[in-house]
């Protein structure tokens, strides 16, 4: 079993996507606005497992007044996939000492994690600039590893997926006018051969397509591949939906786990919407 190393980081690394999409050091700080600094950051540990707690403190250097800041446990998928994959996140006033409490969450599933940092001027953003004045990226720290829980999490199978995985909970959210989140849990049986991929299928009550989204599990950060045998993965989505649409009772989500060379269905699951959805 790997050893969780839990002594506190010091650090100024951070990366962007936009600009540098690498760690690099900071020796003077990231600017916010014109007159705000990170000048650096602890991080209470490296890696951790499911339902443990990171704290995180930003140091600062500037005047505060209204400004606050969120930093989030995120996936990696909400960057490059522009969806809402946090872990969780937190928003608090800022000053020169800036402590972030952050839970993972009992379901979340082991890998790499980033901590990716915003700040506010009252409603208005505060984006991170280049000694120059360039606009950089949503500013993220040094990432942090989820290791494997250390017991096997419930698992209740509603499907067979072919002979190799089943599929367990399902729970759909609409978290804005025009996306569904979708939630599942999968349990593979065996080592899979392939990575296979996931069609999510919103239907109506006569049949008719409404939404459609093919991806691999996790937006391809928890590859089939790599599920150990008899412990549940989940699985986070997020079906893009017409604006206006009125969700009822009757439509049908439908899941279909596939070999993508192919398109070779290894297993499919249809459920009421009214059995899986959950209001906010």
């Amino acid at each position: 079993m790997a050893t969780l190393r839990l002594h506190s980081l010091q650090s100024t690394l951070t990366m962007d996507f936009d600009r540098m999409p690498y760690l690099h050091p900071n020796p003077q700080g990231v600017r916010f606005g014109r007159d705000l600094r990170l000048r650096g950051y602890t991080l209470s540990a490296e890696e951790l497992r499911a339902g443990q707690t990171l704290t995180v403190t930003l140091a600062w250097e500037g005047t505060f007044g209204d400004l606050t800041a969120e930093l989030a446990l995120v996936s990696p998928a909400e960057h490059l996939f522009h969806v809402p994959y946090i872990l969780d996140a937190e928003r608090r006033p800022l000053g020169p000492s800036t402590p972030f409490t952050l839970s993972v969450p009992p379901e979340a599933n082991p890998g790499l994690y980033l901590l990716r940092l915003r700040v506010w001027s009252g409603s208005q953003e505060l984006r991170p600039r280049t000694e120059a004045g360039e606009t950089l990226g949503a500013t993220t720290l040094r990432p942090v590893w989820i290791l494997p829980p250390p017991g096997p999490r419930v698992f209740q199978p509603m499907a067979s997926m072919g002979d190799g995985a089943a599929l367990g909970s399902v729970e759909a959210e609409r978290v804005e006018p025009g996306r569904l989140e979708v939630r599942m849990d999968w349990l593979a049986r065996r080592p899979l051969p392939a990575n296979y991929a996931t069609s999510l299928r919103l239907k109506g009550p006569d049949g008719k397509l409404i939404a459609q989204e093919d991806k691999q599990p996790c937006y391809g950060f928890c590859p089939t591949t790599t599920w150990p045998p008899g412990v549940p993965v989940r699985d986070r989505r997020w079906l893009e939906l017409p604006q206006d649409l009125a969700l009822t009772d009757a439509d049908r989500l439908e899941i279909v786990l596939y070999d993508r060379p192919s398109l070779r269905p290894l297993g499919t699951a249809e459920f009421p919407l009214a059995e899986v959805l959950r209001e906010r």
